[in-house]
């Protein structure tokens, strides 16, 4: 689990599975000493660099610097949970303050793990008891609970002394409580990378999500949100006005039916990167489906530039495409409604809009026509 800086969720993962950041939210709560120690101890080895803190040391002093480990129960088993704060791989790229998370690692004891150092001790009956039952001290180590009063004690059945089981256990039994250290280091690692595989793929549904597949252009969706955030600027910015146009392609069926949906495809592609040219910083071009297109435009909404433009998109749109095995030319037709003057609401704007593109193409398609008139203007030169 990634924690931000200010005890919050950012992404949790079980076993490489990406889980809801609010659904564990008690495991932060349950160590946010822990937590609070990692962020700590991360300040204060901290060093300023480039406009941020970088953390100057090798892999195996991380741990050291930046993990605070515990043995304490989690989700009902006695676990090694390790707080440790995240720093990147890239060494060139400082952190800044509001940008520190923690990774919180959780792993659980078992039965096997304990049989395992059992056998490789050669102790007899290894378990970990918690401090509250535990009747006597003596031939016990305490497991570290970071800095507090021991939680839980491991214990065995001695059949050599002492000292002598101390000397042998050592090694594994320091390996077993530093696994929270160096060995969750490399365990960090590895869970950073699952999440920026989540992350990558996160990315790429939203991406597709708001996006067309055939032209990357923004879709419907994409669309609709953009003009429902201007229309909510509007309320507070008076000055505001955009233009929406709406676009239909002509005698497209025509290509799909002679030349297949492949030529189609690029027909669509090249007039979706044509439309994209004329518009270009001015506003936003998305393909709403099929061969219709929709713009949106924010700068130079009077009526001389906005017609100037959508005859230029007409014009482009006429000009021959060449795909392989031949070459056609389509048309477009173009219906244009202005905020909030043709409407003011994203259904009355864009249903404007719309009427205005079926005006357009009852009157002979290649046409321009604004929601305002009845009759669609009449370009100042024939489509082609």
């Amino acid at each position: 689990m990634v924690v931000s800086s200010d005890y919050k969720g950012v992404v949790d993962v079980l076993e490489e599975t990406e889980l809801a950041p609010e659904g564990r939210l008690y495991l932060i709560d349950e160590n946010s000493d822990l937590i609070g120690l990692a962020i700590s101890k991360y300040k204060q080895n901290r060093k300023r660099q480039k406009g941020g803190y970088m953390i100057l040391a090798s892999t195996s002093d991380i741990p050291k610097l930046l993990a605070a480990s515990a043995f304490r129960m989690a989700d009902g088993e006695l676990s090694i949970v390790t707080a440790q704060a995240i720093i990147s791989d890239d060494t060139e790229t400082p952190i800044v303050e509001e940008d520190i998370r923690v990774l919180l690692t959780i792993k659980p004891i078992t039965d096997d793990a304990l049989e395992i150092f059992s056998e490789r001790t050669n102790l007899n009956k290894v378990e970990v008891i918690a401090a509250d039952k535990l009747k006597n001290k003596t031939g016990v180590i305490a497991l570290p609970n970071a800095g507090l009063e021991p939680g839980y004690y491991i214990s065995w059945q001695p059949n050599t002394p002492f000292p002598i089981i101390l000397r042998a256990s050592a090694p594994l039994l320091i390996v077993l409580i530093v696994f929270s250290g160096t060995g969750i280091w490399f365990v960090g690692r590895r869970f950073i990378m699952v999440i920026k595989k989540l992350e990558t793929s996160e990315k790429k549904n939203r991406y597709m999500a708001q996006h067309d597949a055939l032209t990357h252009m923004p879709n419907r969706g994409k669309f609709d949100a953009e003009i429902e955030k201007l229309i909510r600027s509007g309320k507070t910015d008076k000055a505001l006005k955009f233009a929406i146009m709406s676009i239909d392609l002509d005698r497209f069926k025509a290509v799909n039916d002679t030349y297949g949906h492949a030529a189609g495809d690029v027909v669509i592609k090249t007039i979706a990167n044509r439309l994209s040219e004329l518009v270009g910083q001015n506003g936003m071009v998305a393909r709403m489906g099929g061969d219709e297109f929709a713009c949106l435009i924010i700068d130079h909404i009077d009526r001389d530039t906005l017609t100037w433009l959508a005859e230029e998109m007409v014009d482009s749109a006429s000009q021959t495409i060449i795909f392989n095995g031949g070459k056609t030319s389509v048309g477009a037709s173009i219906g244009i409604a202005i905020w909030p003057k043709d409407g003011k609401s994203l259904n009355e704007i864009m249903r404007k809009s719309d009427l205005a593109l079926y005006q357009a193409k009852q009157s002979g398609r290649g046409k321009v026509c604004f929601a305002e008139k009845s009759n669609p203007h009449i370009r100042r030169q024939n489509a082609a």
